[in-house]
């Protein structure tokens, strides 16, 4: 009796046990009736996961200065590039712009986009930790920095981690001539925009306003050197003269003596190559020593908002280069609706410089629209095989298409406007131009 309960209970383990065998084959791997593995079944289950996978938000690593003495400008790219997810993420019908009427990227089941976001503060060691810290995070690109020294930080982390890097604020030619693999740059450098000033300055001449003599004055970052420098080598070249070139501190509060000089040359053209406080310090010492440029052409931080908001109407006349301004939507009434949907949920104006940044997620979508994985080697394919017409841009750009030695964009360009009542309005080239160029108006009589 014993030995038959033995007997009874061991079969009856032995069943169970196969029975979990079996029960754990047909619920991880699929089988067919005759007990083999189903293999279409499988390849299912895996499609299924994958897709659940896919609509987990896709992460891009920006950074900016969100804190600091720069902040100003970082901020405001933050809120270009929340518009950007938002118009990108969600459906906008009434909106005939790419990505607006569908809800995330079109090709992967409506994935969405994320932004990890990065303070490097404005400093360059700063930039490259958030860099790092933000590859740590598995995002499948880095965006942005802002200056050109920041970019150069944070581009090279991502060079040497193998990720791509886009930049659409750091002007510096030296950034696309680094034989870097994974650099990226969807705007004009300062090459670029120095040659618009002599093709300007020679659109002015035809106009009746001679430009034979130059001043630079500028900060001494990579930004006004290598603007400087861009400047100097075309106006030597062109027969153009460089009466004076004053350098400064960029963080100084006093430039008293370097108005002095300026005065003192009088050249036909000022030319500052500032950020924001200090453009408005150089325009404000202008002002106070009673020294009215015939005409000043401004570089950098002046097509930010803060510096019509801090100088009134003292800004006006101020010529500057620049890449967008919300009075190119007359023509273009994608342009005209995205911007009118910046002001209504900011409460200011979008600028040559957060326009880029909205700009760059557009391309971001476009590229991860079409990439064929997520890994670091298939974007950086489906950027270099980018080809945006103008069309489909915000910007007043002719499309994105990238040099394949240097990673630049090779169909943007930039613009000029000049500031009057606080508005940047376009005049040049004259294919955009709606007002023809003011003079400088003398302090006394505003």
């Amino acid at each position: 009796m014993h030995k038959n309960l033995v007997r009874l209970f061991s079969i009856v383990i032995v069943i169970s046990v196969a029975i979990g065998f079996v029960g754990c084959q047909q619920k991880d791997t699929p089988v067919s009736s005759d007990g083999a593995i189903d293999e279409q079944e499988t390849l299912k289950d895996e499609v299924e996961v994958s897709k659940t996978e896919e609509l987990k938000p896709v992460k891009i690593g920006v950074q900016q200065p969100l804190t600091g003495a720069t902040a100003g400008q970082g901020l405001g790219v933050k809120d270009a590039v929340d518009l950007a997810l938002d118009i990108i993420n969600n459906e906008h019908p009434d909106l005939n712009f790419p990505f607006a009427k569908t809800a995330g990227l079109p090709n992967k089941n409506g994935q969405e986009l994320a932004v990890i976001w990065g303070d490097n503060k404005g400093s360059a060691q700063d930039a490259m930790t958030e860099a790092e810290r933000l590859i740590s995070e598995d995002v499948v690109l880095l965006g942005s920095a802002n200056s050109s020294g920041l970019v150069a930080a944070a581009s090279e982390v991502a060079e040497r981690e193998g990720i791509p890097y886009i930049n659409e604020l750091g002007s510096s030619p030296a950034l696309n001539l680094r034989g870097y693999e994974w650099f990226f740059a969807i705007h004009p450098d300062d090459n670029d925009f120095a040659d618009m000033f002599f093709d300007f300055a020679d659109f002015m001449k035809k106009q009746g306003t001679q430009i034979n003599t130059i001043a630079l004055i500028y900060m001494n970052t990579a930004f006004g050197f290598d603007g400087a420098a861009a400047i100097k080598e075309r106006a030597e070249k062109l027969g153009y003269e460089v009466v004076v070139e004053l350098s400064y501190d960029n963080k100084t509060n006093n430039l008293t003596s370097e108005v002095q000089k300026l005065k003192i040359v009088d050249a036909d053209c000022v030319m500052g190559f500032s950020y924001i406080t200090d453009g408005v310090l150089l325009i404000k010492t202008m002002r106070d020593l009673d020294y009215t440029p015939k005409m000043f052409y401004g570089q950098g931080g002046y097509n930010e908002r803060e510096v019509t908001e801090l100088l009134g109407t003292d800004s006006d006349y101020v010529l500057l280069r620049d890449l967008y301004t919300p009075e190119l939507g007359i023509n273009n009434e994608a342009v005209q609706k995205i911007s009118d949907m910046f002001y209504e949920r900011y409460g200011y104006n979008l600028g040559g410089n957060n326009a880029r940044s909205f700009q760059m997620m557009f391309l971001i979508a476009d590229v991860l629209n079409r990439a064929k994985s997520y890994s670091p080697e298939a974007v950086r394919t489906a950027i270099r095989e980018t080809d945006i017409p103008a069309e489909d841009l915000f910007m007043p750009w002719n499309g994105i298409r990238f040099d394949p030695a240097t990673g630049k964009n090779t169909l943007s360009q930039g613009i000029v406007t000049q500031i009057k009542d606080g508005k940047y309005i376009p005049v040049f080239p004259e294919s955009i131009a709606t007002m023809e160029v003011l003079p400088f108006i003398p302090w006394s009589d505003r």
